[in-house]
Parts: C-alpha cells; sequence; structure tokens
C-alpha cells in the first residue's frame, strides 16, 4: 500500500520563522516530499514582518500570526497548538528535508505505537544545496541508533529528525520549556521519551546547515549559553532519572569512548603510515617529473632537430620538383622530335624502297645488258693514258653477254638511257 494511501489524514511541518532568506528553501524542500498530506505551518516568530511567504508551493501552506516577537520555546508552542493532523514535524527555516524524509519515517512509524520516528541527519558548515551534492559540507552525520538513557546524557536529534505522533504528545503533555533559550527541543525529545522509545529509521535524509542555526548545534553558538541551558536540562531531569538506566548507558557511551578512541589512534596510525608512503611517493613522482623534463627536453630537442631537417626535404623536394617538370617538358619536345623524326624516316623508307624497286627493275632491264660493254669502253676510256713503262698488260676482254647473241648485220645502233 501507499504510504499516501496508508495515511491519508497527514502531518503538519511546523517552521518556526524570522523572515530570513532561508525560508525559500526550507519550503521548497517540503513542497518535493514524496508523501503529499502534508500541510506547512509558518509561524512568524517576528511579531508581524513576515506578511507573505517567498515562495508559492503546491502543498497547504499558512502563516501562523504573533502580534509580539516570538522566543523559540514560545513559537514552536504556538506551532503544536495549530496542529490538526495525527502526525507533526519541526523545520526551522534554516535547514532542508529530502524529498523521502516524510514517507520514511511514517514508514517506519506504520510497524509499532511508538510516539516518534527519526532519520539520520547530515551536518553541513554550508547553506548550499546538499541534496545531492557533498561539496562545502562536512563528512559529520547523526544517524545512530536508539540507546535507552542516551538522550539523558545528550541529545542526538536535531529537530527536524524527529516525526511525532500528536496522541504522544497529548498523554505526555510535553510542552517547549519557555525557560530555555537553547536546546529546547532536547528538553522536548525527554518529555516524548517518556511514552517510549523513539524508532530509528536508518540512513540520512535531513540536512543541518550548521552555519546558518542558531541552536545548540550551531557552530557560532555562545558556549556559556550551551553550558547554562545543558546544566538547566540536567538539573530537570536527571533528578528522577532511573541510576539503573543512566548507570548502563554512561557505561555503554565510555565503551563507545573508547573504541572512538582507539578508532583514532589506529587512524592516526594509519595517516602516518600513509603521510610516509605519500613521501616515498612523493620522491619518486618528483623523480618521473625529473625525468619526465629531462626526457621532454631531449625530445624538443629531436623535434627541432627534425623539423629542420624536414624543412631541408622540402627544399629537397622542391628542387625535385622543379627538376621533374623540366624532364618532363624535356620529355615532351623530345617525344614530338621523335615523332618527326619517325615520320621523316617512314617516308624516306618508303621513298628508299621505291628506288630500289626502280633500281632493281633497271639493273634487270635489256637495256642495262645491252649497254654494258659500252659503259666498260667508257670507264676504260676515262682512264688517264699511262705511260708505256707503265702501262699494265691490257686486261682480258670483256666476257660475252650472256644468252644468245645474234650476228650483227650492219651498223649497230647503241642507246644509252637517259
Amino acid at each position: 500500500m501507499a504510504v499516501n494511501e496508508q495515511y491519508p489524514l497527514g502531518v503538519s511541518v511546523l517552521v518556526r520563522s524570522m523572515n530570513r532568506a532561508c525560508l525559500r528553501d526550507a519550503l521548497e524542500a517540503l513542497d518535493a516530499q514524496t508523501y503529499r498530506h502534508v500541510q506547512i505551518l509558518v509561524i512568524d516568530a517576528t511579531g508581524g514582518e513576515l506578511q507573505a511567504l517567498p515562495v508559492e508551493v503546491s502543498l497547504p501552506c499558512r502563516i501562523i500570526p504573533s502580534a509580539t516577537p516570538l522566543p523559540r520555546a514560545e513559537a514552536a508552542n504556538a506551532g503544536l497548538d495549530s496542529v490538526t493532523t495525527p502526525y507533526a514535524l519541526f523545520l526551522d527555516e534554516d535547514d532542508l528535508v529530502d524529498p523521502n524524509h516524510l514517507e520514511r519515517l511514517l514508514a517506519a512509524l506504520a510497524t509499532n505505537e511508538a510516539p516518534a520516528a527519526y532519520a539520520g541527519v547530515r551536518l553541513e558548515q554550508a547553506g548550499n544545496n546538499t541534496e545531492t551534492s557533498t561539496e562545502n559540507s562536512t563528512d559529520d552525520v547523526m544517524d545512530s541508533p536508539w540507546l535507552e538513557g542516551e538522550l539523558l546524557v545528550r541529545n542526538t536529534l536535531p529537530i527536524h529528525a524527529v516525526l511525532f505522533r500528536m496522541a504522544a504528545v497529548k498523554q505526555a503533555n510535553a510542552r517547549f520549556d519557555t525557560q530555555l533559550t537553547l536546546l529546547e527541543d532536547w528538553d522536548f525529545w525527554l518529555q516524548l521519551a517518556t511514552q517510549g522509545a523513539f524508532i530509528h529509521a536508518p540512513g540520512v535524509s535531513a540536512t543541518y546547515r550548521l552555519s546558518l542555526g542558531e541552536s545548540g548545534l550551531s557552530a557560532e553558538r555562545s558556549a556559556e549559553r550551551y553550558e547554562h541551558a545543558r546544566d538547566t536540562v540536567y538539573r530537570k531531569w536527571l533528578p528522577s532519572a532511573d541510576l539503573n538506566v543512566l548507570s548502563q548507558c554512561i557505561g555503554k557511551l565510555n565503551d563507545l569512548s573508547e573504541q572512538q578512541r582507539w578508532d583514532i589512534s589506529q587512524l592516526r596510525q594509519d595517516v602516518a603510515a600513509l603521510h610516509s608512503e605519500s613521501r616515498t611517493v612523493y620522491a619518486e613522482y618528483k623523480q618521473d617529473v625529473e625525468q619526465y623534463q629531462e626526457d621532454a627536453a631531449a625530445l624538443n630537442s629531436q623535434i627541432k632537430s627534425l623539423e629542420a631537417y624536414n624543412l631541408t626535404l622540402e627544399e629537397h623536394n622542391r628542387t625535385l620538383e622543379e627538376q621533374r617538370s623540366a624532364l618532363e617538358a624535356n620529355y615532351s619536345s623530345l617525344e614530338a622530335n621523335y615523332s618527326t623524326l619517325e615520320n621523316r624516316y617512314n617516308t624516306l623508307e618508303s621513298h628508299f624502297t621505291a628506288l630500289e624497286r626502280s633500281f632493281q627493275a633497271l639493273l634487270n632491264s635489256r637495256s642495262m645488258r645491252l649497254t654494258a660493254p659500252l659503259r666498260w669502253l667508257m670507264s676504260r676510256l676515262r682512264q688517264p693514258t699511262p705511260d708505256a713503262a707503265l702501262t699494265p698488260a691490257a686486261p682480258a676482254a670483256p666476257p660475252p653477254a650472256k644468252g644468245r647473241q645474234k650476228a650483227p648485220v650492219g651498223p649497230i645502233a647503241i642507246i644509252v638511257p637517259v
């Protein structure tokens, strides 16, 4: 069953306000609750300065006015007197609750008749958004299990950590002590605890902004005022306390304190070991950094050398490119000349072939055979006449022409080809 259906009567959230700017944050945190049967009662502790809410919310919300300024306890009592729901929770305007805060606490109360249930609270030094971020915040958390009698020794319950039943408040006739200017919520929890142990809902779902608060937990409190308020609570409750319960509680708290001291001692040893280890790691890191710097310097020098070599290569590449372009142009010219020469060669070869054919035809012609004796005679006549002593023997007569020769009849006609 959904928590909204299980608790239809709802919760009253009591916000004591001095009309500070942080009231807006508190109202927005309440408006984001997953449990929706909520009415917000803003108690104007200024005495009339709070005329309107700083932000609109979707939940029912109204201002409880006051004609005069109200101290903390009086403002809380004014809120209690205005509650009409079975459950109530206080939220100071400088604190915050997570969206599931009310839902978690109602679920814790569903299984028993305890007078109240409480959740864990983170303690934050700064007042920034803390629902999802721990930046600017401490690691301190108040989220301890319920220990019978501990509430008589110290207050471990921030006021907005606790969701309480109004029936238990009426049964205990609980009111905020107007004699207390601090720790009035501690005294109220002690009254309510007379009705039974509180139920712990483990886990953090609220934020206590220490730097903005004015209660006993706040960082900027007065030590003297705090001690006076604490002594007042002790004088009021310790005389009627069950000494056996108180003794057992103090013993457990002492054991916890001893355990914490032991844990702190171990932690200090661990911190010392970590410090020593960190120094060793730092020395190694420093050495690595120095080596890195040396390597970086050497690498930088190599880079500069490579850059210079690259410039040389680029210049050489430009020269080669120019030479390649010149060779390509020369090659194109040679190729054109070769083409021209090839054409001329082909022409000459064709002409030579034609001449050779003509020459062969001439050599094989009949006229060449018939004029052979004449050509021989002409060659002899063109030779100079040598002295008789030097005149060599006459050459043998030219061989007769091959083939059949007809006997000459009459004069011979010599045909000389032109």
